[in-house]
C-alpha cells in the first residue's frame, strides 16, 4: 500500500480494473479467480491476489470512489458479502464526505479569520500614518508598520519619476530594502516587473 501511496496509483474509471467498474457500474463486485476475470488490473505490488471484491464508496447520490479487499485464497468472498461490506462502504463514505466538509469549513474559517485580521491590521496602519506629513519620514514608517502588521517578509514603496518612466524605490524594509536604496533600486514602468506591470495596469 504505502508504495503505490507513494507512485501516486490510479486507475481509470470504467477501464480495465475492478475499482474501475465498481465506480462506473455504482455497484459491488466479485472476481473468485482474478486469473480468469476479463475485468481486472493485474497490480504488481499484489502478485498474490486471487480473489477481489470491489464497493463503491456513494454519498449524496455521488460515487466519491471505491474499497477494495483483496484475498490470496481462491473464491474466498461470497455474494453475501457485497451486502455486509457494502454497509461498511456506505458508512466510510459518509465518514469521507464529513471528513471534506469539515476541512472545507475549516478553510473558509481560517480565511474570514485572516481576513478580519488583515482588515484590522489596514485600519492601524491607517491610523498610524495619517498624522505623518513628512515624506522622509512616512515612507519608512509606512513599510515597517506594514511588515510588522501583516507579517510580511518585506514591503517596499516605489513612486514613479516626472516623466513616468521609472518607479522608483523611496522606501524598503529591513536591510535589504537599505541596501536597494543605496544602490538607486527602479523599475520601468510596462516593464518586466509586477511594479511596472501594475503602475502600467492603473
Amino acid at each position: 500500500g504505502k508504495a503505490m501511496l507513494d507512485e501516486g496509483h490510479k486507475l481509470t474509471i470504467g477501464g480495465n480494473s475492478m475499482i474501475g467498474a465498481a465506480i462506473a457500474n455504482r455497484k459491488g463486485c466479485i472476481a473468485l479467480d482474478v486469473g480468469k476475470e476479463p475485468v481486472h488490473f493485474k497490480n504488481p505490488h499484489l502478485p498474490q491476489t486471487r480473489s477481489e471484491m470491489a464497493l463503491p464508496l456513494i454519498t449524496a447520490f455521488t460515487v466519491i470512489g471505491a474499497l477494495t479487499v483483496q484475498s490470496e485464497q481462491e473464491a474466498a468472498f461470497k455474494e453475501e458479502d457485497i451486502t455486509a461490506l457494502q454497509t461498511m462502504a456506505d458508512q466510510l463514505a459518509v465518514a469521507i464526505n464529513n471528513a471534506r466538509l469539515h476541512e472545507e469549513n475549516k478553510v473558509l474559517l481560517d480565511q474570514a479569520e485572516r481576513n478580519a485580521r488583515l482588515l484590522k491590521a489596514a485600519n492601524d496602519v491607517g491610523k498610524e500614518v495619517t498624522s505623518v506629513l513628512e515624506l522622509d519620514q512616512l515612507l519608512p514608517q509606512m513599510v515597517d508598520t506594514i511588515v510588522d502588521a501583516y507579517g510580511f517578509y518585506y514591503a517596499g514603496i516605489f513612486l514613479v519619476d516626472e516623466n513616468g518612466e521609472w518607479a522608483i524605490l523611496k522606501a524598503g524594509h529591513g536591510p535589504a530594502g537599505e541596501a536597494m536604496l543605496a544602490d538607486g533600486h527602479k523599475l520601468i514602468v510596462g516593464g518586466d516587473s509586477m511594479i511596472g506591470a501594475c503602475i502600467q495596469q492603473n
